[in-house]
């Protein structure tokens, strides 16, 4: 699925653009939002109404999976940090549209149970083949 991000209806669209390597793009922040948004959080759009719920889901994804979905780099050592979105990232995209259904938020939760439930089940069988692993040896 191609993903759509509009943010024509965003308050401040123009500083959401940057030069890319073909032309204008979408910002980082702005275009990994909206994958992130799209793929993951299972909302269509952020509003007013919506901002909390779509940060809410942002710190709970960004619990599951690590301290962010970025990283930005400090220009004098190039080191990497993580770069987590924060509720004015998602305020500054009020208005954000993408091409997604809105996933109410029981399936949301139940989804995210799902992977935690499975990460946990992952990690303790690996637990439980260590001990084996090192008697053996």
């Amino acid at each position: 699925m191609t993903v759509n991000v509009d943010v024509s209806r965003c308050e401040n669209s123009d500083e959401l653009w940057a030069d890319g390597p073909d032309g204008l793009d979408l910002a980082p922040v702005t275009k990994w939002l909206g994958i992130i948004i799209c793929l993951h959080v299972g909302m269509d759009e952020i509003t007013m109404a919506s901002e909390q719920e779509v940060y809410a889901r942002l710190v709970i994804l960004q619990g599951l999976y690590g301290g962010s979905f970025m990283q930005a780099v400090d220009p004098t050592t190039g080191e990497a940090t993580d770069r987590p979105f924060t509720m004015a990232d998602v305020r500054r995209h009020r208005g954000m549209r993408v091409n997604t259904r809105r996933e109410a938020p029981a399936t949301f939760m139940a989804r995210v149970r799902r992977v935690a439930l499975d990460r946990a089940q992952e990690e303790a069988r690996d637990l439980d083949r260590a001990p084996m692993a090192e008697a053996t040896n």
